[in-house]
């Protein structure tokens, strides 16, 4: 039983390392599932993906094989490094091939940027504003626009709101 406990802790602690090769493939797969609302053609299966997902466990294996050092020994870190990029460019090569032209570009811009939102290198109030602008609920309490001989109203209104998000743009 003690046997038992202590290999199901190892199991566990295992586990837990490869957990961010589990985020970044959720993030990609939720990508995927957003697709689906550019246009309804774009639908993937769950059942795919996690066979797509092993594709690139071994195919990352034996691409690290391949480079013929001789040495089969890595740090975790490492492998997840080469995991993620590999399954991230796999993903992407795969799926650009079912999508139309014009949606490539989004869909590149789409998964950027849930990377960057999950590992914490977007700050949600600026994307929110880069996505929407500034949105001004009460034009009086904003102040007067000084330059409006050259910047319009709605230009005004993202200036002000831009200023409100932080040191960044103040």
């Amino acid at each position: 039983l003690k046997v038992a406990e202590e290999t199901s802790v190892k199991i566990n602690e295992s586990r837990n390392q490869y957990r961010p090769a589990a985020i970044r493939s959720s993030v990609l797969f939720f990508v995927l599932t957003d697709l689906a609302r550019i246009d309804p053609m774009y639908q993937f299966s769950l059942q795919w993906y996690c066979d797509l997902f092993r594709t690139s466990i071994e195919e990352s294996k034996q691409k690290k094989k391949g480079k013929g050092r001789g040495k089969t020994h890595q740090t975790i870190g490492k492998r997840l490094r080469e995991l993620n990029s590999f399954h991230t460019e796999l993903v992407y090569k795969t799926v650009c091939q079912s999508l139309f032209e014009r949606h490539k570009l989004l869909y590149s811009f789409q998964i950027c940027t849930s990377i960057l939102k999950e590992d914490g290198k977007i700050i949600p109030d600026e994307f929110t504003f880069f996505l929407r602008g500034g949105v001004v609920l009460d034009r009086k309490a904003r102040g007067a626009n000084p330059c409006n001989e050259w910047l319009s109203e709605e230009a005004w209104d993202n200036v002000s709101e831009l200023d409100k998000l932080g040191q960044a743009f103040a």
